[in-house]
């Protein structure tokens, strides 16, 4: 398969049913609309490998993957980590996903063999076939470390940067943030070298100079050098072209969002406490719904109003008797 700019493209990821489809496929004829069909709706690349790897490593849900196996296995062997959620949108999952499968490549692999070998047919699933090819194809593995050095040169230091304590940052004042950011990738653009090459270092190469989030990493990148001859021009790309998803260019996402948030602080006039409460609030919704999932919008504002008012200590000070009867009553009949 040949990628974008000419260069070799990572190795096809297809699911259960194209896999199927694409078995038949015989080299010597011409393509079936049903190949074509399987062949369009597949994907590949370090994003697909990585989720893959996620619902292998740590699935979401505890009765599918191997999670409790992977634990135990690298804890055996003397590395103990839990791989990195890839099930959900937790800010860089996938970058931190890519390191990790870089920095344990070969026990990863090993560990793949294991699952195989301890089955009764000593064979992959479709799932685990794939994370396997990907794991040596060359052209994935470049992805996935375009994907780990983005997030040590921009990802990591920008969440360092606007979680800082005593920061008392708004999300309408990261215009300035994001024009530093454009910056930095734009360097990154003009000079490669300061992310791949043999004098990478923090302080060129990260945002703000910030320390490397996994110094190893680097090292891991190095010694895979012979995997990854156009390692430093995918990096220019990635930086440079479209996101996947729809997200547009690095450029002019950032700019954009540079001049809307901008535009926005203008014309709305919302201060850093107003935007910290609504945070506030989506945070406490998202944690009230993780252990009460069964629980209804209506429920959520019911309580979050009853808690912000404080409504218990004006009962406690104005409410006879006869209006807990009377509240006891409507909530008995559902009024």
């Amino acid at each position: 398969m040949v990628g974008g700019n000419g260069l070799p493209g990572p190795i096809l990821l297809a699911n259960k049913d194209n896999t199927a489809v694409l078995r038949t496929l015989d080299p010597d004829t011409e393509p079936t609309a049903a190949h074509e069909h399987a062949f369009q709706s597949s994907t590949h690349g370090g994003i697909k490998a990585t989720d893959i790897a996620g619902a292998i490593f740590r699935n979401k849900d505890q009765k599918k993957g191997q999670q409790d196996i992977t634990l135990l296995w690298f804890e055996f062997f003397g590395d103990s980590f839990t791989f990195p959620s890839t099930c959900n949108n937790r800010y860089g999952s996938h970058c931190a996903a890519a390191a990790c499968l870089l920095m344990y490549l070969d026990k990863f692999i090993e560990f793949l063999e294991f699952i195989r070998d301890k089955k009764k047919t000593r064979t992959f699933n479709n799932m685990e076939n794939n994370l396997y090819k990907a794991l040596k194809c060359n052209s994935t593995l470049t992805e996935l470390a375009v994907l780990a050095l983005y997030a040590q040169a921009i990802s990591h230091p920008y969440i360092w940067y606007i979680r800082t304590p005593g920061k008392d940052l708004n999300m309408l004042d990261l215009g300035p943030l994001h024009n530093e950011v454009l910056t930095h990738i734009q360097q990154i653009i003009n000079t490669p070298d300061l992310l791949v090459g043999s004098k990478v270092s923090h302080t060129t190469g990260a945002l703000y100079g910030q320390e490397w989030e996994t110094p190893e990493l680097f090292s891991t990148v190095k010694a895979m050098a012979d995997k990854m001859p156009h390692l430093k021009q995918l990096v220019v790309v990635f930086s440079m072209e479209p996101r996947r998803h729809g997200r547009g260019s690095l450029q002019s996402s950032h700019l954009v969002e540079l001049l809307m948030k901008q535009h926005l602080k203008r014309r709305s006039g919302l201060d850093a406490s107003y935007q910290w409460l609504n945070e506030g609030l989506l945070g406490s919704y998202r944690q009230f719904m993780r252990f009460k999932p069964l629980a209804s919008l209506l429920h959520f504002n019911a309580n979050a109003v009853y808690q912000r008012n404080n409504t218990q200590a004006w009962v406690d000070r104005n409410f006879l008797e006869e209006d807990h009867r009377d509240v006891m009553r409507c909530r008995g009949t559902g009024s």
